[in-house]
Formats: structure tokens, sequence, C-alpha cells
């Protein structure tokens, strides 16, 4: 197939999925071609496996959408990047989620052509981002991986928006938190939601997103990334809380981040 001819059908199968049209995509496919995710370590292979999939996969994102931001195409390979998503309709692969909730996946496929046809579809996608924007442990779709610790969703909801009474209900009365550039530490449950509300004061549309834990929550380590507005600047942070945890509540808090984006900001509003 020639370069043209394979964008034709690159563009026919990715219309199709924007349509949610299964009939349409499968139009496009061989008769044994396979989709396989990397990240979910599954493949699915020949029109009667995939037609069921792609049936469920639309059930569960009833406006899927893929947008492409760039293609190259060599030989019978074409690679094409961009994002894929979708509002969740109440489950994921069989898992309950939350209904409403808004996927937005950056992801690569690797497609092969021959004859006029898709062969094989590969989708390379971090299956971290898919589940935290899920709301959903890892764990539910890898079995293998180390389950999440309860807190770190609570964290994750917490900072979806944040507010004094919500940090409050997730700390214990003997909390202890630790901030880089504060001499010294915020002690108490009320001191610690207080603190949290004064950063929220100065900077309302503070954000931080889960990208990774690790521990049992003696200590629980949560990274996260963050975005702000300071002084008219949009500042993107990125830092490591260390928790201790007791009875579901943390008690202790360590926060590790970069400080230069905030005093370059502070510097740039004082200029």
């Amino acid at each position: 197939m020639t370069t043209a001819e394979i964008r034709v059908v690159l563009n026919r199968y990715a219309d199709a999925k924007n349509r949610r049209d299964v009939a349409g995509l499968l139009q496009e496919c061989s008769s044994d071609c396979y989709y396989e995710s990397v990240g979910l370590g599954a493949r699915v292979t020949g029109h009667e496996a995939l037609r069921p999939f792609y049936e469920a996969l639309f059930a569960t994102l009833p406006d899927y959408y893929g947008e492409f931001d760039g293609t190259v195409i060599e030989g019978d390979t074409a690679v094409v990047w961009g994002h894929f998503g979708g509002t969740l309709a109440g489950s994921f692969m069989g898992i309950p989620v939350e209904s409403g909730r808004k996927l937005r996946i950056p992801v690569t496929f690797v497609c092969k052509f021959e004859d006029g046809k898709i062969t094989t579809d590969t989708g390379y996608f971090d299956v971290a981002t898919l589940c935290e924007q899920a709301g959903i442990p890892v764990s539910a779709l890898r079995p293998g991986s180390p389950a999440a610790h309860p807190f770190v969703a609570a964290f994750a909801e917490l900072w979806r928006d944040p507010s004094e009474e919500r940090v409050r209900a997730v700390v214990g009365d003997q909390m202890v938190g630790y901030w880089p550039g504060l001499p010294d530490p915020v002690v108490g449950g009320d001191q610690y939601a207080a603190h949290i509300a004064g950063l929220l004061e100065l900077a309302p549309d503070l954000r931080l997103e889960v990208t990774g834990q690790a521990g049992d929550g003696d200590p629980l380590y949560i990274s996260w990334r963050g975005r702000a507005t300071l002084s008219g600047e949009v500042v993107e942070l990125s830092g490591v809380d260390r928790f201790r945890i007791e009875g579901g509540l943390a008690v202790e808090n360590v926060v590790t981040y970069d400080t230069a984006p905030l005093l370059a900001a502070a510097a740039q509003a004082a200029a």
C-alpha cells in the first residue's frame, strides 16, 4: 500500500471510532486484525472478538473521541499520537466508577496495514493516568500491581476541589505538617486545615493531581503535580508528600517541592 492509501484507510478507521460506529471501523480491519493495549496487557483478535470489545468501550464512553496530534507513515506502518477520552457512564471494563468522570488520556497508536486493511492496532498509554482519572486503583485493572493505599484516593479527591472543611476531614487532631520555608511545623488538625485554607486564599485555583504513590501508610509517599495562579501568573509545581497514617487519617505530613516557581512568581509580582 502507498502512503496515501494507508492515510485514507487510517482516517476512515479513526472517523468510524469517533462516530462510535463498530461496523464501520471493522470494515477497515482484516478478518484476523487485533487490537492490543500494552499497558493493560490485553489483546483482542478477529472481528468476532473486536465487535463486543468496541461495543463495550462505546457503552462505557458514549462520547468517546480520539484526537491526532501527529502522524508518521513509513512502509506498512502508521504511528499516530494524541489523546483519547470521553465521559464515563458508570463502569469501566466491568468496574463500577463514578458516572460523569471525564477521561483525556495521552496515547500513541501503532497500526500495520496490508491489502487495504488494518492488520494490527497497538495502543500505548499510561494505565496509572487512566486509573487516576477514572477514580479506580491501578490494581483493579492490573491485579499484579500493588494496591493503592485508601488515603491516596482521599488525597486525590480532596485536591480536585479543596476546602478547609475537606482538609480537616482527612487529618487527625494530632496532625503535624512541615512545609519548606516554614521555620516551625504546623501542629494540630485545625491549624493544619487553616494553613491550607490560607494557601487557597492566596491561590484559589490551586489544584494537585496525583502522579504516583508508594508505601503502606507508615510512611506513605504521594507524588503530585500542581497548578495555581499567583499575582496573575500561572505557576506549575511538582512535589512529594510524605504522610504517616493512623486510623485512616493523616497525623504527619512532610511536604517537599521545588519552591523556585513560587519565588519567581513572587519576584515578578514585586517588580
